[in-house]
């Protein structure tokens, strides 16, 4: 897999036992507690974003609890795409990061608001 080793080894080994194998895996951005990847998946089956908990986080991320919304969100008619089967990867008890279904769109701005780290350069 092509850009696979952008991610941590935990987090590959449990991609592996999730079944699933991207063929090429794109850096997408960052936020305070983690850093999304595009999976490219072989043709006919849908992609997949990857959002893994970064080590040096210092905004709390819970992607169990946001795994369970966007869940409860996608059993309602909102007239919005949700992100379908979510699935939390972890090592043991320690939640690795999620990984959803991707939802192709637009961007609703222009820009993106600069980061913590732009913004101090």
């Amino acid at each position: 897999m092509s850009g696979a080793n952008r991610l941590p080894e935990a987090v590959r080994r449990s991609l592996q036992a999730s079944g699933v194998r991207p063929l090429r895996v794109s850096p997408l951005g960052e936020g305070y507690g983690t850093r999304a990847y595009r999976l490219v998946m072989p043709r006919g089956e849908h992609d997949w974003v990857l959002r893994v908990v970064k080590p040096e986080a210092t905004w709390p991320t819970d992607l169990v609890h946001e795994a369970r919304l966007l869940d409860l969100l996608g059993r309602g008619d909102l007239g919005a795409a949700i992100p379908g089967e979510v699935r939390v990867l972890r090592d043991s008890s320690v939640v690795l990061g999620a990984l959803h279904r991707i939802v192709e769109g637009t961007l609703l701005v222009e820009r993106l608001p600069r980061g913590r780290k732009e913004r101090a350069a």
